[in-house]
């Protein structure tokens, strides 16, 4: 799993900026991986 796809299904316990800050990542990044990404399935 990826980072990205982590923090996407962590998103109602975390914020954003949380998440990116711990797992190293930026925010600007994520928000670039979900725009070229489809949409995850519902779970």
């Amino acid at each position: 799993m990826s980072k990205y796809v982590f923090i996407s299904t962590q998103l109602d316990t975390w914020t954003l900026t949380d998440l990116c800050w711990v797992l190293g990542v930026s925010r600007n990044g994520y928000h670039q991986w979900r725009a070229a990404s489809p949409p995850l399935a519902p779970t």
